[in-house]
């Protein structure tokens, strides 16, 4: 059995989505869907932008990312994607290249898999924007270097921090890299394959090094916004330095006369 998981958008409005769709709804809440249908093909969708399919063809992959699109924010390339295959092999256990060999085919290992490997689709996404917004620091510290000042507008600097502090926000708020799905708890199974999954594709290290490298984005752009500020008030101070001095050389014109 094969997986696609796809960074479609940058957020689905799952409400919606989920109000669209009929079949046999596994799983529905406020940050995910996961879908049966009656052919016994998984659809597994999560508000940070990310749809998982299972046993699907892909001309029925292209359909329904149309559809999810009808209820998404931002569209995004889709190159940012994963294939993963699924052997079920009585009593086996094995996470490989590529390939999970399981047990039994049962929802609950399906969506465990599937979960994992949607969360390594959106750390790639978070992570290409993470270093596109190195790259871009990296070329303002370069010009700090070479001429002791860098050309940034306030209002961009702005943005630069903006975007820094989203996909923060968003790694916090959507992607439970550390935590272990509720599934998992009581079940030493699952948790076997959660954390099989999350070694095999190096979750917690990805997230890690994310997390790094936005630590040094914020702090070199607190530095900007320092070497920013202290630049505008400089201006500002010369600026009333040239009022004073035509004011005083306005009463000393006014005295000559």
């Amino acid at each position: 059995m094969k997986i696609l998981a796809y960074q479609i958008s940058e957020q689905i409005d799952l409400k919606k989505f989920v109000l669209s769709r009929y079949g046999e709804t596994i799983l529905n809440d406020t940050n995910d869907y996961f879908y049966k249908n009656e052919k016994d093909q998984y659809l597994y969708v999560f508000k940070y932008g990310v749809a998982c399919f299972l046993g699907y063809q892909e001309s029925e992959i292209e359909r329904l990312i149309e559809e999810i699109n009808r209820f998404s924010t931002k569209e995004v390339e889709r190159e940012i994607q994963e294939e993963y295959h699924i052997r079920v092999k009585p009593d086996a256990f094995e996470v490989g290249f590529h390939q999970i060999t399981i047990g039994e085919a049962d929802p609950a290992s399906f969506k465990l898999i599937m979960l994992n490997i949607s969360q390594s689709v959106a750390l790639n996404h978070y992570f290409n924007q993470t270093a596109k917004l190195l790259e871009d620091i990296q070329n303002y510290t370069l010009q700090l270097e070479k001429y002791g000042k860098f050309k940034i507008s306030w209002r961009k600097l702005k943005m630069f921090i903006g975007r820094a502090l989203n996909i923060k926000n968003r790694i916090s708020d959507n992607l439970f890299i550390f935590d272990v799905p509720q599934i998992a708890w009581d079940n030493e199974y699952l948790h076997q394959i959660d954390q099989g999954m999350k070694k095999e594709f190096n979750l917690q290290g990805r997230t890690r090094n994310i997390q790094d490298d936005i630590t040094i984005i914020t702090d070199n752009l607190e530095l900007f916004t320092n070497i920013t500020l202290h630049r505008k008030d400089a201006f500002l101070e010369w600026i009333i330095i040239l009022l004073i001095l035509i004011e005083v050389l306005n009463l000393l014109f006014e005295k000559l006369l």
